[in-house]
């Protein structure tokens, strides 16, 4: 398939308006580029197409290291489509979590690192200029985790310009401009006030004590009520004093009060950081992230049957050669293959895989409580039946009664896993949603920890229960996890107030 000269590759994800694409740009001699084809989908209202448009023209005129670049903009099939900057790595999100899975938290020097970074460039995107000089006054009004892409080799960069406001935006949101994530939402957003440079510093407060503690000062149900009465938020007692009181002045109610632009929230994040540090801090965030990076391996048999007809002549000039497929390897049950890096990208309103922001926010939102299947992989994995690697023998002519006929192969998919195979065959489950922030979740009565939480479960049906911090439960919900719910496709419960 194309969009314009690219060609679609590999589907990332898919959301209610729009799906995003793993591209491939193709030149002379060799040439090759890799990209993230961002597009809608089906017929849409004028206003979600102008909020496309408007995103892809204000990102457009953004150009920094800490900020995912716009390459190009085009129309295929009367459907508009959006180039970005392919990012090989995993959303600030992603970090925390996966830092708390392996038993190693995220230091506080890297979390003020991260955040330097995404500082740098909201001060870039505040003070551009037009063709004529004049500021453009934009504000990103999404700043979050989710929205933070952190590459393997170091690099930081904000995404998702789709809800940005500017000087000369041609659409205006609705409801009075009251968008974004209210986890991290300054209260002159929440209230449809006016936004400045303040609200993003405002959010970067928040996505650092979230960083810090897996939830921003604002999580709590009242939290935003208390703020808007006067009372300064409450603070993780666990963050050292000096980070902590840099927060807080971040997070004020009254604008006056916070750091008057985001490059002076920088150079405060920076005096902390040094104070922490001698090493290089790009180099230090690409060693703590290596252990979390998925380890390249040989492409064999079984993923060559998985890849889509159109993705198994790709260049990947970082991928070892092939090597042929053991012989004994199964050919009728298939376990998911090992995770490999996966490429987030700027995706517009995010398919942001952390869990509270699944959903596409900018092209579509799922519904509460949905149970979302996972996007196909490939006509080759849904339909194909397994391999058979020989013949079955004909049946003797006069079997003794006791022996049964020899069994026919069936396709994977339809196979229900054995004891065996189930051991071997694991899903991804994402459980998430405002409304089950911090809330325990039981899988068949077992706890697996406290949402937002990705989980990895044995292939099969389970039920799911979440117990808020009030003691209110949620659930059971039953899903139905199968091998096909990975990581670039994982199966999600999100859960709305």
């Amino acid at each position: 398939m194309q969009a314009g000269k690219y060609r679609l590759v590999k589907l990332i994800g898919r959301g209610g308006m729009g799906e995003v694409w793993e591209g491939a740009l193709a030149g002379e001699k060799g040439f090759a580029r890799r990209v993230a084809i961002k597009k809608m989908i089906g017929k849409h209202d004028g206003g979600w197409e102008h909020r496309f448009l408007e995103e892809a023209r204000i990102a457009s005129r953004l150009h920094h290291a800490n900020i995912v670049s716009v390459l190009d903009f085009g129309v295929e099939d009367g459907a508009y489509f959006q180039v970005l900057e392919l990012i090989d790595g995993i959303d600030a999100r992603h970090v925390f979590e996966r830092a708390h899975e392996r038993g190693t938290p995220l230091p506080v020097e890297l979390a003020l690192h991260i955040c330097i970074e995404v500082a740098h460039g909201l001060q870039s995107a505040h003070a551009a200029q037009d063709e004529a000089g004049r500021p453009l006054h934009i504000v990103h009004r999404d700043v979050s985790l989710e929205n933070v892409l952190v590459s393997w080799q170091g690099d930081v960069k904000l995404s998702d310009f789709g809800v940005a406001k500017a000087r000369d935006r041609g659409f205006q949101t609705a409801a009075a401009g009251i968008v974004g994530k209210p986890a991290y939402m300054a209260p002159e957003q929440a209230t449809g006030g006016e936004v400045d440079a303040r609200t993003d510093v405002f959010a970067l407060g928040c996505a650092l004590h979230a960083l810090l503690t897996g939830v921003t000062p604002l999580a709590g149900e009242d939290a935003m009520a208390k703020l808007l009465t006067g009372n300064a938020l409450v603070l993780d007692a666990s963050i050292p004093d000096d980070v902590r009181g840099l927060i807080a002045k971040a997070v004020t109610r009254t604008k006056a009060e916070r750091f008057p632009s985001a490059g002076a929230m920088a150079e405060a994040m920076a005096v902390l950081r040094h104070a922490r540090m001698s090493q290089d801090p790009r180099v230090a965030l690409r060693d703590f992230l290596a252990p979390m990076a998925p380890k390249k391996r040989a492409m064999g048999a079984l993923d060559a049957l998985l890849l889509a007809p159109e993705e198994k002549d790709v260049v990947r000039p970082e991928m070892p050669s092939p090597t042929p497929a053991e012989p004994n390897a199964p050919t009728v049950t298939r376990a998911p293959a090992p995770r490999r890096a996966l490429p987030w990208l700027a995706v517009g309103g995010a398919l942001a895989v952390a869990a509270g922001a699944a959903a596409w926010r900018v092209m579509g939102q799922l519904d509460a409580g949905e149970v979302v299947p996972p996007a196909p992989v490939g006509a080759a994995a849904v339909e194909k039946p397994a391999p058979v690697l020989e013949p079955a023998p004909p049946p003797p002519p006069t079997p003794p009664p006791e022996r049964a006929p020899a069994p026919v192969a069936a396709p994977a998919r339809k196979k229900p896993p054995t004891a065996a195979t189930a051991e071997m065959a694991r899903g991804t489950l994402v459980v998430g949603g405002e409304g089950a922030q911090r809330a325990e979740i039981f899988v068949d009565g077992a706890s697996q920890g406290f949402a937002p939480k990705r989980l990895e479960l044995v292939v099969g049906s389970h039920d799911v229960v979440l117990v808020k911090p009030d003691g209110t439960r949620v659930g059971p919900k039953r899903v139905d996890v199968t091998a096909r719910n990975t990581d670039l496709a994982p199966l999600k419960w999100l859960v709305q107030e």
